[in-house]
């Protein structure tokens, strides 16, 4: 029963992990392998998304500070209207995995 207020405050995010130098010293915690449910679940996440939408217009580096710099220049320039889409639609996704009994929701 969220609505869009309640996954405003929520910190989405998935199993990659990029550190640039040092460990971060972060605890992550994710899903054991061996959970109660059935079948695949279904990527809620807008983290994927986001990810995409980085992912398409990367240009070619030949350098970890190619690369870093890059990707600091998506991310400034990716467009907040975007991030603001996916996380309003997260009670309509829930409710759409909710219907289709945890299993996959086309959305």
């Amino acid at each position: 029963m969220w609505n869009v207020t309640d996954w405003q405050k929520v910190v989405f995010s998935d199993e990659s992990r990029l550190v640039w130098g040092t460990d971060d010293n972060r605890v992550r915690v994710w899903r054991c392998p061996d959970s109660s449910i059935a079948g695949p679940l279904p990527d809620l996440s807008p983290v994927e998304h986001v990810r995409d939408q980085l992912k398409r217009p990367m240009p070619s580096c030949y350098s970890v500070y190619d690369l870093e710099l890059a990707v600091l220049d998506l991310w400034a320039h990716l467009p907040q209207d975007n991030i603001r889409c996916l996380i309003n639609l997260m009670p309509d996704r829930v409710g759409a995995c909710i219907a289709a009994g945890g299993g996959p929701a086309r959305f």
